[in-house]
């Protein structure tokens, strides 16, 4: 395609949209609406409505410079392949492998919230409903079987995912805007706690913030999406204008839909129902579907949470699937052994299926482990491309308070559970 129409902006303003970008659209909102949807009402009933109030007008716009930034250097790069070559082409190997080695965890991490999601509401849901009497997730056979099938299912490929993923998150979409209606008979302004002091505030402000940026956080799934759109063009700037556009409108979604279903359930919920779920290690969803009368919450919050989290699980399984490829790839490279692509995809599906069944075993608390897992990610998706593009002339035309901002972000969420512990 001719560059001129690329930078061009009315052709821009007028970029097809195809079936293809709105599959992708569908993957990053599946992506996004996942941990936060399912732990954000917890944090904010434990933490009050003005913290949440803070970390959104800090950590919303946040998101969308730091994925923003994150796009362009991705794209940029002449790489086709995993983060860990990308990293490895702006920092040098030694970097680029320790990097690549804290891309690959903090992917594995949000599957691990996502596997154990899946796990114990799963188990809690059928003992709700009087389906069993017994609970499945005190047995080990439990979590394996769940994490292989979903696995299995997400290892096929982008293809399949559109199909399997597609109607599930259009479903869960629309059941975030029932629920959030639905729970308002539950309202109870009492829930809004007075304005605290600034001391609470910021307190409050630091561990609820990495919640606040999961809800609408689909950074994981732009790696496989750049792959794929390189895959398919050879012109890059046409590959940046496509991913931006695909970017764009799956954020607006997500930002209108996420916000009135968080405000709407920690209307419905007390501090005191907050601290029992996270005891208990489960979901706002599954919390929802014990102290809300009526049979059509429950249905709901059963529905959504199951395809929020396994269509989130199944999106995610593309970031971790690639970094760990990268990572089979290099040390096969390294130690002179053949792998073709189809050994490399087996050997991930096995460790990230049995990564993720001991990691499950332990059953960690989740609320922790999502604040925990902050670090990981500040230091990926903000602090990483942010030193790239003060570091390398050829992003120059990115320099701004925006990177600088995305910086802090960062740094804000390394320092979360330091302050979780503190206070």
């Amino acid at each position: 395609m001719n560059i001129d129409l690329l930078n061009n902006k009315n052709y821009v303003d007028k970029l097809p949209f195809t079936k293809y970008d709105l599959g992708w659209v569908v993957l990053c909102i599946g992506m996004a609406i996942g941990s936060g949807i399912v732990f954000l009402p917890l944090q904010v009933g434990l933490k009050g409505v003005w913290v949440f109030a803070c970390t959104v007008i800090i950590g919303y716009p946040g998101v969308y410079f730091l994925q923003k930034l994150f796009i362009e250097t991705l794209v940029r790069s002449d790489e086709k392949d995993s983060y860990l070559s990308i990293i490895t082409s702006y920092l040098g190997g030694k970097w680029g492998a320790c990097l690549g080695a804290l891309y690959s965890l903090s992917m594995l991490k949000s599957m691990v919230v996502y596997s154990m999601a899946i796990t114990n509401d799963s188990a809690s849901y059928l003992k709700t409903f009087g389906l069993t009497k017994l609970t499945f997730s005190d047995y080990w056979w439990w979590p394996l079987v769940l994490i292989a099938v979903l696995s299995f299912i997400a290892s096929k490929g982008e293809r399949l995912l559109f199909k399997v993923s597609g109607t599930m998150i259009f479903i869960k979409l629309s059941v975030i805007v029932i629920i959030a209606f639905a729970v308002i008979p539950s309202w109870d302004v009492d829930n809004i706690s007075s304005i605290p002091d600034v001391s609470h505030l910021i307190s409050g402000i630091f561990p609820t913030l990495p919640f606040a940026i999961y809800s609408i956080l689909f950074m994981q799934i732009l790696n496989p999406m750049n792959i794929a759109y390189k895959k398919r063009e050879n012109n890059k700037e046409l590959v940046r204008l496509k991913i931006l556009q695909v970017h764009k409108i799956a954020y607006s979604c997500l930002v209108i839909g996420v916000l009135f279903y968080v405000a709407s359930v920690t209307l419905a919920i007390t501090e005191q129902d907050a601290i029992q779920a996270v005891h208990e290690n489960i979901s706002a969803l599954a919390l929802l579907a014990k102290i809300v009368p009526g049979s059509t919450i429950k249905i709901m919050s059963v529905v959504l949470n199951v395809f929020s989290v396994v269509t989130a699980f199944l999106s995610i399984y593309l970031a971790v699937n690639e970094s760990f490829i990268g990572f089979i790839k290099t040390f096969s490279e390294k130690l002179q052994l053949k792998m073709d692509n189809g050994k490399s995809a087996t050997i991930s599906f096995l460790m990230i299926v049995f990564s993720l069944w001991i990691l499950v075993l332990t059953n960690l608390p989740i609320v922790k482990l999502v604040v925990f897992g902050g670090i990981a990610y500040g230091i990926i998706s903000c602090i990483v491309p942010g030193v790239i593009i003060l570091r390398n002339e050829k992003f120059s035309d990115l320099v701004s308070f925006k990177v600088y901002f995305v910086i802090f972000i960062g740094l804000m969420m390394c320092i979360a559970p330091i302050v979780m512990m503190l206070s």
